[in-house]
């Protein structure tokens, strides 16, 4: 629960020295991702004082590898990817860091909800099908392939009235040529 979480972060709510937590585990929208890394909403504290996302991988980097559960790594994976992609439709990487030995992943905060309940008529579903499609070439001109493209890793905003996607969660990308073995799923 949120006490649990909170006690997760030390029962501190500041993150890599500019990000307050303002709620802690999002819920529905952003729920914990498939390896129970917890997700929360904060806000810059430098001016314009922009929401963001911000996910921390709960096993504390150092740990033994034996002793670290399969995938843990995937958030700093994530951002290192995040970090090479620049595209409207892709969620951009602010910041990546450690807080508290656990990496901390912060990106743009999307007001919308997830595709799968996103209310879209035939011609903005037909609209954001083309958005995704141009999102998903790109990533895949990178060399990348997200590898866990579902309606509840894309979140659909609004910009100047039109639906406009985003595509979240590269925790399981890959990029391409990369030796499988060495990765953790």
């Amino acid at each position: 629960g949120v006490g649990h979480v909170s006690a997760r972060l030390g029962g501190q709510h500041l993150l890599l020295g500019r990000y307050v937590v303002e709620q802690i585990r999002v819920p529905s929208l952003f729920d914990d991702d498939s390896r129970g890394n917890p997700l929360f909403r904060a806000v810059d504290v430098v001016p314009p004082f922009v929401r963001v996302a911000a996910k921390i991988d709960l096993v504390p980097t150092g740990t033994s590898l034996l002793d670290r559960p399969a995938g843990t790594g995937a958030i700093a994976r994530a951002a290192a990817l995040l970090a090479r992609l620049e595209h409207s439709n892709i969620v951009r990487c602010l910041a990546f860091g450690m807080h508290e030995s656990r990496a901390t992943l912060i990106t743009e905060w999307i007001q919308g909800p997830t595709l799968d309940v996103a209310p879209l008529n035939a011609d903005e579903r037909f609209e954001v099908a083309l958005r995704l499609t141009e999102a998903v070439a790109y990533v895949h001109e990178q060399g990348i392939l997200h590898r866990d493209i579902k309606p509840k890793n894309i979140v659909v905003g609004r910009r100047d009235g039109r639906p406009h996607p985003v595509l979240i969660d590269f925790d399981t990308a890959i990029v391409l040529g990369e030796d499988l073995s060495l990765i953790h799923i």
